[in-house]
């Protein structure tokens, strides 16, 4: 069975109550789609949450809504993307 290592960078940077998010890819991988990169994040969120069962102190149903209260607000809120920025060469 052969396998592929697909690998997503996520780096977060903080500052004035506002958080920079960018999105990329290791030098020499493949780029992936926006299509493509969602479900690959959306699969490590699943995992993440469902790591909740295992002795933290929220349940998973609760991270699940806050995730999804969370997407909500974002996307219903003109300001958030407002500085929207897409590097064709990354996503």
């Amino acid at each position: 069975m052969s396998s592929n290592r697909l690998r997503v960078i996520i780096d977060v940077e903080t500052a004035n109550n506002r958080s920079n998010i960018s999105i990329g890819y290791p030098n020499g991988q493949e780029l992936l789609t926006v299509k493509e990169t969602s479900h690959i994040l959306a699969g490590a969120i699943s995992l993440l949450i469902k790591t909740s069962s295992k002795g933290d102190k929220f349940k998973d149903y609760e991270i699940i809504r806050e995730v999804v209260d969370h997407l909500n607000s974002e996307f219903v809120d003109s300001d958030s993307f407002s500085d929207l920025y897409v590097n064709p060469k990354i996503v």
